[in-house]
């Protein structure tokens, strides 16, 4: 939401405004996704706490998801750490992780490793790129995403369907 005043604000609800703020900072100067200049508010469903550092990525999309007015598809799990760098980090107990949402129903899940039914997602770009499709906002413009953004020598009509991958060919 456009801020109202120069000051702008994090209103986070049952998640750290720290962790938010850091989060945003990171898509910010990783891919030029601009938060500066809005406030943000966070909501955490169900009257949990979330605390620990395996929900960066999926707080990564969500930020991203609501900057860009591109929704995350449907029965997406998100797991992993985000670095100051924009690198997916991985976390304690990630396959067991896996495991619980594949079996919870989730048909995709990203995470900083593949193996168990997971897509690799090393940094912020390829999450930009592989869960929001080919036209991922990055560097402050359009232009397709995963790899082939990142100049593996793929034009962007190469480069495959995120949506149908069952996974993004990245080795842990």
């Amino acid at each position: 939401v456009p801020s109202k005043s120069s000051m702008t604000r994090v209103y986070s609800d049952r998640i750290d405004a720290a962790r938010v703020s850091r989060v945003a900072a990171v898509l910010e100067k990783r891919i030029g996704l601009r938060f500066s200049d809005q406030d943000i508010y966070i909501n955490v469903a169900g009257g949990v706490r979330l605390s620990e550092s395996a929900i960066d990525l999926a707080l990564a999309a969500a930020l991203y998801s609501a900057r860009t007015d591109m929704p995350s598809p449907a029965g997406t799990a998100l797991i992993g750490e985000l670095s100051l760098a924009g690198e997916i980090r991985p976390v304690n107990r990630l396959k067991p992780r896996v495991r619980a949402a594949t079996g919870l129903g989730f048909t995709r899940v990203y995470a900083p490793e593949s193996g168990d039914g997971a897509v690799c997602v090393r940094d912020v770009r390829d999450l930009a790129g592989l869960l929001f499709g080919k036209e991922a906002k990055v560097d402050g413009a359009f232009r397709a995403g995963g790899s082939a953004a990142r100049g593996a020598g793929a034009g962007a009509d190469d480069a495959p369907d995120p949506i149908s991958r069952k996974d993004s060919g990245h080795e842990a």
